[in-house]
């Protein structure tokens, strides 16, 4: 008998350092917060293995969206907001479901500059902002991130598509001709073909831009 129950003692030990192991990853998991993070990639890897660590405040699936790294979006699954603010061609204030406000830069375009420091107002930004004042502004939407994207970009602006009644206001800004298709670093997002198509249609009709500005989007005012 005694020596069944020196053979049971390591597996017991054993199963305690487990134990010990398993509360002392729990507190490790709890400790953590977006300050210990050097970048929303590092704290994404972590908040997808260990989702209770509480790092996603919104819960949206995307963790510690405040900090600089942009981290790729998870899908397309969409957010509802209300647009309180156009900023300018391609940029929006929205108000998140709880009250929440976040800057929202419109996905796959890019408009004549109006508000970049140390770069002159750019001809056509008034067009392109109040163009898309009248699609979104004050109205409630549907932001819808691409999977092909990041999820922030290097100011900390979530990246999406802004959809207003079920219709994509980045593809109508290309289509009035105040925006034309961007694609960063060479990955191009999933409604490409579709701008790429509003574009040809826009340039087609001398529309924005293209018949205000010589086509040139970035030509100073």
């Amino acid at each position: 008998m005694a020596r069944a129950r020196r053979a049971r003692r390591p597996a017991a030990l054993a199963a305690l350092a487990l134990a010990l192991a398993g509360c002392a990853d729990l507190d490790a998991t709890a400790d953590r917060n977006c300050s210990d993070f050097t970048s929303q990639r590092e704290a994404q890897t972590w908040h997808e293995d260990h989702p209770q660590a509480g790092l996603d405040a919104d819960g949206n699936g995307y963790a510690c969206e405040s900090l600089a790294g942009p981290a790729r979006a998870a899908g397309s699954a969409a957010r509802r907001a209300r647009v309180i603010r156009v900023v300018d061609g391609d940029t929006i204030k929205v108000e998140l479901d709880g009250g929440r406000l976040d800057t929202v830069r419109l996905v796959g375009i890019d408009t004549p500059e109006s508000k970049r420091p140390q770069t002159p107002v750019e001809c056509g930004s008034k067009k392109a902002a109040s163009t898309l004042r009248r699609l979104v502004e004050g109205r409630d939407v549907l932001l819808r991130r691409d999977a092909t994207q990041d999820a922030v970009d290097k100011y900390g602006r979530a990246l999406a598509y802004v959809e207003a009644d079920g219709k994509d206001a980045g593809e109508a800004m290309v289509a009035s001709g105040w925006a034309k298709p961007y694609v960063y670093g060479g990955v191009e997002f999933t409604r490409v073909g579709a701008y790429r198509a509003a574009l040809r249609e826009a340039a087609a009709r001398r529309a924005g831009v293209h018949g205000s500005c010589g086509g040139d989007f970035h030509r100073a005012a």
